[in-house]
């Protein structure tokens, strides 16, 4: 365990309590988005590389004129 000051996230991963509510409040919120990010890593390195095809040709639409 480390001394000093403690970021909320920081103490609670050490098992250490927040020194107010809104402490914990923040910490839980920023847990639970580190996670989902982990998550979201996870899913995008276990999927299958895709090869995109070279012979992509752009679309040009003409504007129209009235005469």
């Amino acid at each position: 365990m480390s001394c000093g000051q403690e970021s909320a996230p920081d103490a609670i991963a050490e098992g250490m309590l927040p020194l107010l509510p809104a402490q914990a409040e923040v910490a839980r919120r920023v847990r639970e988005n580190e996670l989902r990010q982990l998550a979201f890593q996870r899913e995008l390195l276990s999927r299958p590389e895709k090869k995109h095809s070279n012979n992509v040709k752009p679309i040009f639409i003409a504007n129209k004129t009235t005469c």
